[in-house]
């Protein structure tokens, strides 16, 4: 099997899974378009296929190039500029006071004791200005990505600098009561390995070191949800007694079978956190067909972009977006999901959805197989970007937002510097 294959269907069986647990939930809002909405996931699932398969025959003629090595003082510097302003992010996002290490160690120590607490505490007043967490955010969130690439050229000392961050920002993200921030870390990890695999070729040996690697990481994400789950849920699972804490409205009921209920019942409740984790964006979707298009100008598909209108552009698609709409519904906009596809329907209609995504993953394919040819940087970030956002096609697309600010940067440059000078032979 080779590298790019097994990769890309890591991505598509990885979204065939989520669709496989919507369709057995136990959770349902009883819509009436169930049944209509499987098909619709099906139907971007198959056009994801598609668009893998589009990819790599677009870039099928690249010959094997000599690796391109980012110059050591490159490194050196966003290392460096990164030391010095990771806090004003974190600052940013925590509403404290700007390059109070004290404070930010004490605030999220707070969130990772008791993640409820964590995740009641994002709110307050920014203590710094976004244009000054823009500028910073253009590097700081895609610097592990950056760092990951070029892990293979990092001297140790700078390879202990980086898993210390790394250490760092896993707790900063178990301090805001989520799960969203290590989740991803995991997936840019796992990326970052898979796509730097030598061989083109991969032998029944190191795919069993791959899948390894892969449980380990999987039982890690599932060690940080249930720890996360069960402090936001009040500090234990046995407390809980009702479907109230799943916080996803009143119009989603349970159902559950005669197996499920002799399940242990902190496995049961862990089921249905895991259950709601990745079927409340598809099952929240479902509300689209009886809802109003809105256009979104392009800008209403990921949250960073709806910000950028509302202070630049001085009108707001976020206001008839298919999420406020379902705030009459009682779907809460800022804490319940609504799938990646809904997001990308504000701009593209339910109708164009399935092109978009089939284009996202032609780039992904294509970005993916000209890193794999020359190493090139850029490819690499676009890569792991896309894909991710692929992955969390169940959920929203908070990931392209989490580092859009970098993403508006690097790709243009990648799309009209280094993928339109592809031609097909």
């Amino acid at each position: 099997m080779r590298t790019e294959s097994l990769i890309l269907k890591v991505l598509l069986y990885f979204n065939i899974f989520t669709l496989v647990m919507y369709i057995i939930s136990p959770l349902s809002i009883k819509s009436g378009y169930h049944a209509l909405n499987i098909f619709y996931i099906a139907l971007n699932i198959l056009m994801m296929w598609l668009g893998f398969r589009s990819g790599q025959a677009k870039t099928n003629y690249l010959a094997q190039q000599p690796s391109l090595q980012v110059p050591p003082k490159v490194l050196y510097l966003i290392l460096i500029f990164y030391l010095c302003t990771f806090t004003v992010r974190y600052a940013y996002m925590l509403y404290l006071p700007p390059f109070d290490f004290n404070a930010l160690i004490n605030r999220i120590a707070i969130g990772v004791a008791d993640p409820y607490l964590g995740r009641s505490f994002m709110h307050g007043g920014r203590t710094i200005p976004w244009t000054v967490y823009f500028v910073t955010s253009i590097i700081d969130s895609i610097f592990f990505i950056f760092s990951l690439i070029c892990w293979k050229q990092l001297k140790t000392i700078i390879k202990a600098v980086i898993v210390i961050l790394l250490i760092f920002e896993c707790f900063y993200s178990m301090g805001t009561g989520t799960n969203f921030g290590v989740i991803m870390l995991v997936s840019c990890i796992g990326l970052a390995i898979m796509m730097q695999i030598p061989h083109e070729t991969l032998s029944k040996g190191k795919i069993l070191k791959i899948c390894s690697l892969g449980t380990i990481m999987l039982l890690f994400v599932l060690y940080i949800f249930s720890y996360n789950m069960e402090g936001r849920s009040g500090g234990s699972f046995e407390n809980l007694s009702n479907e109230s804490f799943l916080a996803l409205g009143p119009s989603v009921s349970i159902d559950t079978n005669a197996f499920f209920n002799q399940l242990p019942h902190r496995l049961q409740i862990l089921l249905l956190f895991i259950f709601s984790y990745l079927t409340q964006g598809y099952m929240f979707l479902e509300n689209i067909y009886k809802l109003d298009f809105h256009w979104g100008g392009f800008f209403g598909n990921n949250p960073a972009l709806q910000s950028l209108a509302q202070d630049f552009l001085f009108f707001d698609p976020e206001m008839n977006s298919y999420q406020m709409q379902m705030e009459k519904l009682g779907v809460d906009s800022y804490v319940n999901w609504h799938s990646c596809y809904l997001w990308l329907a504000n701009d593209f209609t339910i109708l164009f959805v399935p092109i978009a995504v089939y284009f996202i993953a032609k780039l992904t394919s294509a970005a993916l197989r000209m890193f794999r040819t020359s190493r090139d940087l850029s490819s690499g970030i676009v890569f792991i970007i896309l894909a991710n956002m692929l992955l969390f096609m169940f959920a929203n697309n908070n990931y392209l937002s989490s580092v859009f600010y970098s993403f508006m940067f690097i790709f243009p440059y990648w799309f009209f510097k280094k993928y339109k000078h592809i031609r097909k032979w």
